[in-house]
């Protein structure tokens, strides 16, 4: 997706061209192939009663065809045969109870017998050698509709700094405070999690959010046996009664996201870390990742995913609440990861909350086996959320011209009607995570 299409909904298509999909069909022949799809009936919104496709072609003549939207079928599938091989225009349209086209789509597809290719409805087509053929369609909905800086990343490793060779530059946490942007960041020396790397907590500041100076670590690994003696990760700090307090997840020896820990600054360059984590690991939270914590009303809410090992994917986020953010009570699951959903089907983490006046608005890190990408849920009261959407707010796809394979660890910032959002992108050239920046008119 184009930048100016990140508000949308995504559907996904497998379409196939197959030749002799059925031996016993007259109509197939070797010069022509078939296009075929099934969708979750889940992922299409409540107003599309109807999937209709139409494929033109100079020349030829028009193949139209449809599908309502059964409400006893959990699966859409359509199959239109008898496509002579060459390059169709595809126009794929959502109707409503009265026919009336409300949502669509186009994408050139080639019908080559033997040959499958990919494509995404509004980008440039992705070739494949072996598979179907995949279209994504966008469905629009109000919310996001992010412009994503030109310049990004707007926060990298530097050459001949301590951090030069670091693999990842992640989980921002923001705070503005007397017109300076204050930044709190995770930093590892390895991408690979083998008992010989360390993480760290550092600290930038900008004037404007997207140029910044570099402050260098401010919590550091602790010493041996300690609950952070491999380094700290997921800071998440308020500027609360004059003080900057930071919550982070610790990482030991032999057990990574090993509880939630709490310091104080009165600058953001010295912090008084407390000696024990103020929620522990334990048998039923085994292993605590990202935290993150507002205060609204008095009451601060703390946001987290658990999983069994350091080794599984988070597949929940729960809720704990404190008067003081020391003292913590649980709440138990807000949310669960969405395994109908190809891209939230690894698991779900790094929950990240604002209050915007009249509701509670979550980005949240979802993940599968390959890639990363964010999602989107909100709440009224803080503690009953739901999930908004079946596709992701911001993919890799959407970050042009920055070139990610993932994306992820956000913070969003709302100012006036503008959602500032820092997030974390995984690149290619060079293999490192990155942080870029994105804005929202709403």
């Amino acid at each position: 997706m184009k930048t100016h299409l990140v508000t949308t909904l995504l559907v996904l298509f497998s379409f196939s061209c197959d030749q002799g999909v059925e031996p016993d069909d007259p109509i197939l022949t070797s010069s022509s192939g078939a296009v075929s799809f099934s969708l979750s009936k889940s992922s299409i919104p409540p107003e599309v009663k109807l999937i209709a496709a139409r494929l033109e072609r100079s020349g030829f003549q028009t193949i139209r065809d449809s599908v309502f939207i059964s409400a006893t079928l959990d699966t859409v599938t359509m199959k239109i045969k008898s496509i002579p091989a060459g390059t169709w225009s595809l126009t794929v349209e959502g109707r409503d109870s009265l026919n009336q086209s409300r949502y669509s789509g186009k994408a050139n597809l080639t019908v080559v017998v033997g040959q499958t290719i990919q494509l995404d409805i509004y980008m440039t087509p992705v070739p494949a050698t072996t598979g179907d053929i995949e279209i994504r369609i966008n469905w629009p909905v109000s919310g996001f509709r992010w412009n994503m800086h030109l310049q990004n990343p707007v926060f990298r490793q530097t050459p001949d700094y301590w951090d030069a060779q670091h693999f990842f530059f992640d989980d921002p946490t923001i705070v503005k405070l007397n017109n300076v942007y204050h930044m709190w960041y995770a930093t590892a020396t390895s991408q690979s999690v083998n008992g010989s790397e360390s993480f760290w907590i550092a600290y930038a500041t900008s004037s404007d959010g997207m140029s910044w100076t570099k402050k260098g670590a401010v919590i550091h690994p602790g010493s041996p046996g300690d609950w952070m003696q491999k380094g700290v990760l997921g800071p998440t700090v308020l500027y609360d009664g004059g003080v900057f307090k930071m919550w982070f997840e610790g990482q030991s020896g032999s057990k990574y996201h090993n509880g939630i820990g709490y310091a104080t600054s009165s600058d953001g360059m010295l912090w008084s870390i407390r000696s024990e984590p103020v929620v522990p690991a334990t048998s039923l939270r085994p292993t605590t990742w990202h935290p993150d914590v507002i205060k609204h009303g008095g009451t601060y809410y703390l946001f987290f995913s658990v999983s069994p090992t350091p080794s599984i994917n988070p597949k929940e986020i729960f809720l704990m609440t404190s008067t003081d953010g020391l003292a913590w009570t649980d709440r138990g699951k807000i949310l669960t990861a969405r395994s109908q959903l190809s891209w939230e089907s690894g698991g779900i983490v790094a929950p990240q909350v604002i209050f915007d006046g009249n509701r509670y608005r979550m980005m949240y890190t979802a993940l599968t086996g390959t890639s990363f990408s964010l999602g989107y849920a909100e709440s009224m009261n803080g503690t009953a959320w739901q999930q908004v959407g079946s596709v992701p707010i911001l993919a890799s796809t959407q970050t042009v011209p920055w070139s990610t394979t993932s994306v992820g660890y956000s913070y969003a910032l709302k100012e006036g009607n503008t959602l500032r959002l820092w997030f974390s992108g995984l690149t290619s050239q060079p293999y490192r995570w990155q942080i870029g920046y994105a804005e929202a008119v709403e």
